[in-house]
This record gives C-alpha cells, structure tokens and sequence, in this order.
C-alpha cells in the first residue's frame, strides 16, 4: 500500500524545492546570460546577443547570421541563523553553479531558430548536525537542465514571434536531515539511540512544455519584448533512504505490525532482555523502523510572463525596464508517495516513521522589476548597470531553514568587449544581494522561530561566436 510521507520524506521534500539565496524569487535562476545580468536582467527587450533564446526567442528574428554561445557563473550566499530558543548557524557549501550554451541562426529570409540549454531552477543549502536546524533540513541539492527549441516568424523588419518547445529534467541529487528520536523513546529499549537517523532522497522527472514570444524593434531605437513560460507539473520518482541508524537500541513492533520474521522484514528477531512466559513481546534492531522505500513527489514549476520596454542605438547610452511575473500561487501544496510506509510501537500503540501527509505551502505568485542600462565608451567597450527588486513568494510563516528566501534588492554591474572583427565578443558580470532580516514566529511544521540574516553575490561571464 502506498502512503505519503510524514516527518521524514515531506520535509525532504520541501528542502527539495527550498530557494537559495542569489536565485530569483521562489527558486528560479535568471542569471542565464552575462550581458543581461550586468544590466540586472532587464533584457527582454533588448535580447541582441544569443541568450535571447531565454529572454526573448522572438528577438532571435532580428539577430545577423549564426551566433553561438557559451556563459556561466556562480552564485554564493551567506546566510546566518539565530535560533528564538537559543543557538545560531552559518549555512555553508552553498555555490550553485549555472550553465548556458545558445546557438541561434536564419531559416531563409524570414524565418529562424533559437536553441538553448540551461538551468532554469536550482538550489543547494547545506547545514551541519548540531545546528538548531538540523530536523528541519541538514544539505539539499536540485539541479534542473532545459533543452529549448524555438522558431521564428519575422512577420516584417520590425516584428518577429516565436514558438518553443522545452524539456525540463529535475535531479534531486541529495537531501538529508536528521530525525528527531524524542517522540520514540517510550518505545525504544534501554533508551533514546546516540546518534539520529539521517534520511537521504533522491527524485528526477522529465516535462515538456511551450514558450511564446513577440519583439519589435521601432525606427526610433524603441524596443518592446513579451516572453511566455508555461507551468510545468513535475512528476518526479526515486528512492528514500536512510543512513547513520545504530543497531543497538531496539523496539517493541505491535503485533500489527509484526510479519512472520518477526520484525517486518528489516531485521532479525532480539531475545526479549525481560522475557515473560509467554513471550508477548519481540526485540528488533531500530533499523527495522528506518527501512528504505521507493518514492515519488509532485512539484510545480511556475508559468512565467515577461515584458520589456527599451532603447538602444541613440547615443552612447541604451536602457530597459521589465516586469517579471511568476505564478508561485499554484505552488499551494507538496504530496509525496512512499511504497513502503513503517513505525514503531509497543501494544496498540504505533509512533509512525512514515505515514500519510499533505504539505500546505499557499506561496503567492511575485512581480518583480528590473531596469537596467549601458555606456558605451567606443564601438568595442561597453560599461552595464543595473537594479532589480526580487520579491520573495514565499509567506513568511512557512519561511523554513531551506525555503528562507526574502524580498530582495539586487546591484550589478558589467563589461561588454566587442572584437576588432565583428566576430568574438565577451561580457562579464557582478551582482550583490541586500535582504532584509526575516523573522520567522513559527508554527507549520518544521519552520524553526528565529531570525535570518542573508546576503549574496554572483559571478559570472559569457563569450559569443558570431559568423
């Protein structure tokens, strides 16, 4: 029979989707071209390099030739924990790195292509044992990769649209947190084991889904863009599993629960320390209580809608500002599915390890604005600037060790280099992350009452072939 998890397995699963900090609100990564992150993502609009095929595919239309692409960076939190009852933390081993390559070119006179691979969601948290949020979350690692194919329609000179067809694979390389033993002490003997259980999980999936795009360049340097991300139901199966279970202490299985090897099936039978004639009682190892399951989760990954309006190509100086609206409402709950639910107990009474659970999350969608802007000192160098305000959607109530993620302001800053020949150029980036300090009053399970400090940066650079 399978059962959704509780303790244990959904809180993996929330870690899972947690946002890191330096992402996007929720957990979405738009550090995914090194122009456009220099002007703080606001490139929607502009999109004249190879990284359109993330911001705006229909402004492929309107790029020369055959451009490929290569970019990354890295992006670094710092985040600080100070526990309400008592206790602080630093989160560590936390650089999520991302990747892009971009190739675009012509299909004849009036049409072309865009294909992408990147990584549009990640995260990865890691806290140590010991640390006032060790139950609640101990190291997460999600990675994404997006396959993306558009193509498109130049309907004149100064209008083009776009169609695309996306893969997304989701890989929940690791997750772990530690398993709070307290509530199973009066069914363990002599007493509570030295060490706590860790639960590890391990999920991936695969989803397809479609973008939409228009751009218009005027005959004035006005540029408008609109880019459309459809939502992407995860349906993701794998493994839970648990390590660092001692043998020692043992449990009493109610008989319920015991099957003819007298310990479910996890572990050999224990002469009772106390034997009664006759026995009523069996002793097994506590891995018997911990054994691993074959899993499966739902998540959703939100549809998006961006629109840009700039300028380019008067003066030295080109601008753009955009709105960025992502639908995290529908990000309302989180069910994960164990094949093989277990629990402890002695009598008719059971303490499950695992068992039925929806996670209520109720994340409200976000609207965030960017602008940014360039100089350009000649026709080869090119000085980027930019803002953007990141709003979090995540309810501060259910602010969890891996789901922290706050409003936000982001600075960055740029450098564009265009080769003598027309047929090389480079760009890098820097950006710096203010938060707010968040506080969290408890109450939803696994959210830990305190304060957390946050800030980050990234770091990133691109190159572009164009022939």
């Amino acid at each position: 029979m399978r059962s959704t998890l509780t303790r244990g397995t959904v809180v993996a699963s929330l870690a899972i989707l947690a946002a890191a900090p330096a992402l996007a609100g929720g957990f979405q990564v738009r550090q995914q071209g090194a122009k456009a992150s220099g002007r703080g993502g606001a490139f929607v609009a502009q999109a004249d390099d190879a990284s359109a095929t993330f911001f705006n595919p229909a402004a492929a239309g309107h790029l020369d030739g055959w451009n490929f692409y290569l970019g990354g960076g890295l992006q670094e939190p710092d985040v600080s924990f100070d526990a309400a009852a008592g206790g602080s933390a630093d989160m560590q081993d936390s650089t999520l790195y991302a990747k892009q390559i971009y190739f675009t070119g012509p299909i004849g006179d009036h049409y072309a292509f865009a294909f992408g691979a990147f990584n549009p969601f990640a995260l990865r948290t890691h806290w140590f044992a010991g640390d006032p949020v060790e139950h609640s979350a101990l190291k997460s690692v999600w990675n994404t990769q997006e396959l993306n194919l558009s193509i498109i329609a130049k309907l004149n000179e100064k209008i083009s649209v776009a169609i695309g067809f996306e893969n997304v694979r989701m890989v929940i390389e690791d997750f772990s947190q530690a398993y709070d033993t307290t509530p199973l002490a009066p069914f363990l003997f002599p007493g509570e084991p030295a060490t706590e259980p860790q639960q590890n999980i391990t999920l991936a999936a695969n989803k397809a889904g479609v973008n939409l795009a228009v751009h218009y360049v005027g005959d004035t340097g006005y540029r408008f863009g609109l880019s459309f991300r459809s939502q992407k139901i995860m349906r993701a199966d794998g493994w839970l599993k648990w390590s660092n279970v001692e043998e020692g202490p043992f449990f009493i299985p109610s008989a319920n629960l015991v099957d003819d090897s007298g310990c479910l099936t996890a572990g050999t039978p224990i002469p009772d320390p106390n034997p009664t004639e006759p026995p009523i009682t069996t002793y097994c190892p506590l891995g018997a209580a911990f054994t691993d399951s074959k899993a499966s989760g739902t998540f959703v990954l939100p549809a998006t809608i961006d629109v840009g309006l700039g300028r380019a190509g008067q003066g030295k100086w080109d601008w753009e500002v955009d709105l960025l609206w992502s639908k995290w409402v529908k990000f309302d709950s989180i069910d994960v599915i164990v094949d093989s639910p277990n629990g402890v107990g002695s009598g008719f009474a059971v303490k499950p390890t695992t068992t039925s659970l929806t996670r209520k999350e109720n994340w409200k969608s976000t609207l965030g604005v960017a602008g940014g802007a360039d100089y350009h000192f000649s026709d080869r160098h090119t000085a980027r600037f930019g803002l953007i305000y990141d709003p979090s959607a995540i309810p501060e109530k259910q602010a969890r060790p891996y789901l922290q993620d706050g409003d936000k302001i982001g600075l960055t800053g740029g450098y564009g280099w265009q080769g003598i020949d027309g047929h090389v150029s480079a760009d890098v980036y820097a950006q710096y992350w203010i938060y707010g300090d968040r506080e969290t009053p408890g109450g939803p399970p696994y959210v830990v009452p305190g304060t957390y400090s946050t800030s980050a940066f990234a770091l990133g650079g691109s190159v572009q072939f164009h022939f």
